[in-house]
C-alpha cells in the first residue's frame, strides 16, 4: 500500500482481522517519517461507526470524540442534530434541524488515525521516509520504485496516497479514456479552516450557538461549517466562499496558504450577529482551495486499486470523505482475504472490488457537489437569490426537504449490503 492515512490503516487492519490464516504480508509505504494525519474535525456516521466498531475502535473513538443532541451528550443510537440556518442576513432564522438516524461521532483526524494505528496487524510492515515514485505491472507481479531508486515486487499494489495519487496516474495510465481524470480539480470554493478553543467562545460569547450544537450557517454563495470535537475542547470551524462560475478552471495561487481573521471577516459582512461573533473568535486559519477528483470509470485493473480519495476525492459536504475512504478499505479486505482463501485469481479480486465500490464512490463524490449548491443557494431554482436579501420562507422549506433527500442513503443503505454482494460474485 502507498499510504498511511486513514484509508491505508483501515485496509491493514481489516486485512489483519479477516485473514485469519495469516496468509497474506503487508507493506505499507509512508513518504512522511512518521505516521500521523494532518487536518482537522470529521464526522463518522452510521454506516462507518459499523465498520469501526467491528474493527474494534468503538472504545477508543469514545474516549475521543464529541457527540451531540437535544439533550446534550449521548450515545450513538441515537439521532444526531444539525441545525441549519439562512445567515447571510442580519436577522438570521433556522430553516432546518436535520436529524440523521443511526447518530454521528465529532472527532479530530488525529485521534481517528490513532485509533485506526492501534489496529496495525502485527503481519504488517511500515516502511517510513519512503515515497512509492511509480507502480509498475508485470502480468504475475507488480513492481514499485522508491525515490532513492530501489525496488520491490508485489501480488498487488493499492493506493491509498491521496488526491495527488501517484497510484491512480499509474491506473489511468492503462486507462486511455480517463486521461482527463489525471488530476484533481478546482471546484470554484475555498474553505478557511480554523479551530476555536470553546473556552474562547463562551468567555467572549456566553451562550453561543455552536457551544453545543454542530450549526452549518448558510448564504449565497457562501456556507460556514462547525462542530465541537476533542470531547469539546475545540470547535471545529470550515468557512466556505464559492465563486461557482470557475469550477474546472486553475486555481491561482497556492493549494493551502495562512489566512487572517480580517480576510476571514471580510467575507461575510452583512451576516447575523452570531456569525461575526464566531468568525472573531478565530486566532489563526488556513485558506484550503477545495479541490475534487472526477468521477474515474473503475478503481482497479490488473494487479492495482485506489480506494479513499486517491479514488473519489470529494468534497466536504457530506462529511463523507473518510468515511467513504474507510468504506472502500472494508470492502477491498474482505474481498482480498475471501479470494485468497478461494484461491481467485487477483485480476477478478481488483475487479470485484471496483463493481461494488465504485458506483457508491462516485454516487457520494456527485452528491456532494450538489448538496454544497444547496447548502449556498446555487440549487435549480434559486439562481434569483442575493446575499443579503431575505426570502420567501415556504422556498427555505423546499430546500431543506432537498438536503434531507441529499442525506438520505447515509441511513437508508449499509456497508453490509455492498459485502453481501461483493461475497455474491466472488
Amino acid at each position: 500500500m502507498r499510504g498511511g492515512g486513514i484509508g491505508g490503516l483501515t485496509l491493514a487492519a481489516a486485512i489483519g482481522q479477516l485473514d485469519h490464516g495469516h496468509d497474506i504480508e503487508i507493506h505499507l509505504y509512508e513518504a512522511a517519517p512518521k505516521l500521523g494525519e494532518i487536518g482537522a474535525g470529521l464526522t463518522i456516521f452510521n454506516r462507518t461507526w459499523e465498520l469501526l466498531a467491528t474493527l474494534g475502535c468503538r472504545e477508543a473513538i469514545k474516549k475521543r470524540a464529541f457527540t451531540y443532541s437535544r439533550m446534550g451528550s449521548r450515545e450513538i443510537k441515537n439521532d444526531a442534530i444539525f441545525q441549519m440556518r439562512k445567515s447571510d442576513q442580519k436577522d438570521g432564522f433556522t430553516f432546518l434541524n436535520l436529524t440523521v438516524p443511526g447518530g454521528s461521532w465529532s472527532i479530530h483526524r488525529a485521534d481517528l488515525h490513532q485509533a485506526l494505528l492501534a489496529r496495525l496487524p502485527e503481519n504488517s510492515r511500515v516502511h517510513l521516509a519512503s515515497r512509492v515514485v511509480t507502480c509498475t505491472q508485470h502480468g504475475s507481479f507488480v513492481t514499485i520504485t522508491l525515490h532513492d531508486g530501489k525496488t520491490a515486487n508485489f501480488d498487488l499494489v493499492i493506493g491509498a496516497d491521496g488526491i495527488k495519487s501517484v497510484i491512480r496516474q499509474e491506473l489511468i495510465a492503462e486507462l486511455p479514456d480517463q486521461k482527463d481524470c489525471v488530476h484533481p480539480i478546482w471546484t470554484g470554493s475555498i474553505g478557511y479552516r480554523s479551530l476555536i478553543p470553546m473556552e474562547t467562545l463562551a468567555r467572549k460569547y456566553p451562550g453561543h450557538r455552536a457551544i453545543t450544537a454542530p450549526i452549518m450557517y448558510c448564504g449565497k454563495n457562501k456556507h460556514i461549517v462547525t462542530y465541537p470535537i476533542s470531547k469539546g475542547r475545540l470547535i471545529n470551524t470550515i468557512a466556505f466562499f464559492s465563486e461557482p462560475e470557475k469550477e474546472g478552471t486553475p486555481f491561482p495561487g497556492e493549494v493551502v496558504q495562512e489566512a487572517s481573521q480580517n480576510e476571514v471577516l471580510s467575507r461575510f459582512g452583512g451576516w447575523e450577529d452570531e456569525v461575526m461573533e464566531l468568525l472573531k473568535s478565530i486566532d489563526k486559519s488556513s485558506r484550503w482551495a477545495i479541490l475534487a477528483s472526477k468521477p474515474l470509470s473503475t478503481y482497479g485493473t490488473g494487479r492495482v486499486a485506489v480506494l479513499g480519495d486517491a479514488a473519489h476525492a470529494m468534497t466536504t459536504h457530506l462529511g463523507s470523505g473518510a468515511g467513504q475512504a474507510i468504506e472502500d478499505a472494508y470492502i477491498l479486505a474482505s474481498v482480498i482475504t475471501m479470494g485468497v482463501q478461494d484461491g481467485i485469481d487477483v485480476a477478478r479480486i481488483i475487479e470485484i472490488y471496483s463493481t461494488v465500490r465504485q458506483p457508491m464512490g462516485n454516487f457520494v463524490l456527485n452528491s456532494s457537489r450538489s448538496q454544497g449548491l444547496r447548502y449556498e443557494l446555487n440549487s435549480i431554482g434559486f439562481e434569483d437569490v442575493r446575499e443579503n436579501e431575505p426570502i420567501q420562507m415556504d422556498r427555505m422549506i423546499g430546500l431543506a426537504e432537498e438536503i434531507i433527500r441529499g442525506w438520505k442513503w447515509s441511513w437508508t443503505t449499509s456497508v453490509q449490503e455492498d459485502q453481501k454482494r461483493a461475497k455474491a460474485l466472488l
